[in-house]
């Protein structure tokens, strides 16, 4: 039996994603925190060079997203082989981590909304609306997409566990 393609390049896609949500994280999190005062969020946010940095945040947790999709087509191949049909555990888990990988894509729009506003659009900024938009994406992020990422580990280590898979 013959792994197919996704199943080959899931392994490099999951290392792909580490890379990427490092880099990502890294970029994107370096902002004024929500007390700061106002002049201080607006300063940030009107400097091109925080306008670039938080673009390229965007970017890598994007891709970082796409590859974790690769990633987790490859893990539901390889689960739904091994735990049978109709794999509910394996499809559940993969449904958890499509969730995941929307709360990342929300947190890397909430990265990009201000400061890609800025740039393109010459938006001036406002700093109870970066304020706002960073927390909801991170909010998102960090309840909703950890919670379902916890939700396919759950469900792969049941899966594992039972079948040996791994």
């Amino acid at each position: 039996m013959t792994n197919s393609i996704v199943q080959r390049l899931a392994p490099w896609a999951g290392f792909l994603f580490v890379i990427l949500f490092v880099i990502g994280t890294a970029l994107g999190t370096d902002t004024p925190m929500p007390d700061e005062e106002d002049n201080e969020i607006i300063t940030y946010y009107e400097d091109s060079g925080n306008q670039t940095k938080q673009l390229i945040a965007a970017y890598a947790l994007t891709l970082a997203g796409l590859a974790w999709l690769v990633f987790l087509e490859g893990l539901r191949e390889r689960l739904e082989k091994v735990e049978g049909q109709p794999a509910g555990l394996s499809r559940l888990g993969y449904v958890a981590g499509v969730l995941t990988t929307a709360m990342l894509f929300i947190l890397a729009i909430s990265i990009a909304a201000v400061a890609g506003d800025a740039a393109f659009a010459d938006a001036p900024v406002d700093a109870g609306v970066a304020r706002f938009v960073e927390q909801i994406g991170f909010g998102a992020f960090l309840v909703c997409g950890l919670l379902s990422a916890a939700l396919l580990i759950t469900t792969t280590s049941v899966v594992t566990w039972r079948t040996r898979a791994l």
